[in-house]
């Protein structure tokens, strides 16, 4: 069996307790053990607001392909077969207000394929886009990494990269 030496205890959400030698924080922008460990900072919105779905029975999309407009940008990513990732965005500083629209509006004038995604996507994944540089990544024994240690936008293509570098 492993040695302890760890002189801390910690409660879990689900109210189990622990001594642990290492807390690693890969808990995302809204970061609960960046919280608790380094008191911060909060996440701050950046200005703009984004829609993730998937779509199946697409087998024409083969790369990643993005397409601007003013303020907005749809990106396309097969996944394999016929599967596709569909990343939107839009400017905005009322990420609120945005959330209450009906979202296909903001790319209705864009060129195929994407007024054929929209009619295919059934839901999507709202989300302010925000991100987070605290001053430090480490307190203690507990490491932050990924998005926990330096969100950027999800249009970067960077988190999963980030979190395997860290």
């Amino acid at each position: 069996t492993p040695r302890r030496r760890s002189t801390r205890s910690s409660t879990c959400s689900d109210g189990s307790t622990g001594t642990y030698d290492l807390v690693v924080g890969a808990d995302g922008v809204h970061s609960t053990v960046r919280s608790l460990a380094l008191g911060g900072p909060a996440p701050g919105f950046v200005g703009q607001a984004s829609w993730r779905f998937v779509v199946d029975g697409v087998p024409d999309i083969r790369d990643w392909t993005v397409m601007l407009g003013r303020g907005r940008s749809f990106l396309t990513v097969s996944l394999g077969s016929g599967v596709v990732y569909v990343y939107a965005d839009v400017s905005t500083n009322d990420s609120d207000g945005v959330a209450r629209e009906d979202w296909r509006a903001w790319f209705a004038d864009f060129a195929e394929p994407v007024p054929s995604l929209l009619a295919r996507a059934a839901e999507a994944y709202f989300a302010p886009i925000e991100e987070v540089a605290p001053p430090a990544w480490t307190a203690g024994r507990v490491v932050l990494v990924g998005d926990a240690a330096h969100a950027s936008s999800p249009n970067m293509a960077q988190g999963a990269a980030m979190a395997l570098e860290d």
